[in-house]
Parts: structure tokens; sequence; C-alpha cells
């Protein structure tokens, strides 16, 4: 008897839930599936969209699924046709889905990040980093945390102990054990209070 599920991967380092690594996860046109250490995607019928090929595979995000194809081969993206869109210069050793355009990717220990040409354009340099979110991204150095735009230019120090994704505008953050938010220039609209 064959047994097909139907799977949503989850990047457990950092965060699970609605998001992954601080992705937002879209509405689903096709579902992962996995048979045999074997992975693929099907539509909401049922219908095979992708055939059972891959050793991972996540869910589609911004058009672009991350999936490692057999035999030890490194990650690659995908379009929803299962044809490879973009392969990931050498070196990188992790890459996340992609957010507003970007995805992370870490290099030599270092996470930054790459466009959807597969080419870095945010040098890798943070312990670690978040997808984006309306713009903004978290990154965290040794002990501490900030927000990059997109062109990768510092918008805070990093002075925070904790940081959440920006929504709605602001991005709450912690300072010892007090909270606070900041708006998108770095400013606090509520000062760190208990």
């Amino acid at each position: 008897m064959r047994f097909l599920f139907v799977t949503t991967l989850c990047f457990a380092a950092l965060a699970c839930g609605t998001s992954v690594y601080g992705q937002v996860v879209e509405p689903k046109e096709l579902f992962i599936v996995s048979e045999k250490s074997l992975y693929g995607y099907i539509d909401k019928t049922g219908k095979t969209i992708i055939p059972l090929q891959f050793t991972e595979a996540w869910d589609f995000s911004e058009g672009l699924a991350l999936v490692r194809p057999g035999g030890g081969a490194p990650r690659v993206y995908i379009d929803k046709t299962g044809q490879i869109i973009i392969k990931a210069q050498e070196g990188i050793d992790y890459l996340s889905p992609f957010s507003e355009g970007l995805a992370v990717v870490h290099i030599n220990g270092k996470y930054g990040y790459m466009d959807r040409t597969g080419q870095v354009v945010i040098k890798p340099q943070f312990d670690v980093a978040f997808a984006y979110s309306e713009g903004m991204a978290r990154v965290k150095d040794d002990v501490k945390w900030s927000f990059i735009d997109k062109s990768g230019r510092m918008i805070t120090e990093a002075i925070f102990d904790q940081a959440n994704d920006f929504s709605g505008g602001l991005a709450r953050v912690v300072l010892g054990n007090k909270q606070g938010y900041i708006d998108k220039t770095g400013k606090y609209v509520w000062k760190p209070t208990k």
C-alpha cells in the first residue's frame, strides 16, 4: 500500500508558525507531497504537477520554491512547472525562501542576502538574518539586534536584546527588560518601558 503525505516543511532554526525564518507563508496553489524520502508537488485536486524527485522541498514563495535535487546536489529554486530558475553561487551553504525579492544566504559563517538573479547583493556579515518584512530585515551581530533596509543600510545601531519583524509600520524592540516600538527610520514611537 502506498502512502502519500502532504507536508509543510518549516525552518526550525528560529521560528515557525505563520512565518518561516520571518518569511510570510503565501496562500498555496501547490502542495508538497512525499513518498519514500522524495518530494514533489500536487495541486488542490491531487494532480501531480511536479513529480517526486527532490530530497528536500519548501513551500512556494514569490513564485519560487527552494528544493534540493537528488544525488546530494546543492539547493536550487524552481518555478511552478519544476524548471530550475536560480542556482546559487558557489560557496553558499544555506538559502531561504524569497521575501520581498531577497533570500537569506549563508557564506563562510555569516548571513547576507541574494537577489532573484542569484547574485549576493548584501554582503554576508551578520550572525543571524531574517527575511524582509515591510522593506526591513532584522539582523543580529554577535549578541545584539538591529534593522537594515533593502540596500543593506543599517537603520538602527545593534543595540537591541530582542527584535520583532516590522508590521503595520512598527517593530517591537527590547532593551534589557524594557520593550518599546520603533518606526522605519529607527526612531522610537514608544520608548522602551517595563
